[in-house]
C-alpha cells in the first residue's frame, strides 16, 4: 500500500517510478483526500486498486482476498 500523500513526494509518483519492479505486486493506493484526478493518476500510474482513508476493515479485508483469489486464466 502506497499513501498518496507521503512527506516528500506524491504516491502517485513514486508508483510512476517502481511501477516496473512491482509489475506482479498488487498495488493499493491510500488517500485521505479522494479526487476524480488522484483517482485516475493512481489507475493511470498503475494502481490495482484505490482505497479512501480511514480504512474500513472490512472493505480492506475484502481488498486483500479479491486479489488473493486465483485468476480464471491463471
Amino acid at each position: 500500500m502506497i499513501d498518496i500523500c507521503l512527506p516528500d513526494m506524491e504516491g502517485t509518483d513514486l508508483l510512476e517510478h517502481a511501477k516496473k519492479e512491482l509489475e506482479k505486486t498488487v498495488k493499493i493506493m491510500l488517500t485521505g483526500h479522494p479526487s476524480a484526478k488522484t483517482s485516475e493518476k493512481a489507475t493511470f500510474e498503475g494502481a490495482d486498486t484505490y482505497i479512501v482513508k480511514p480504512i474500513k476493515m472490512d472493505e480492506l479485508i475484502s481488498v486483500i482476498n479479491f486479489f488473493l483469489k486465483p485468476k480464471q486464466d491463471e
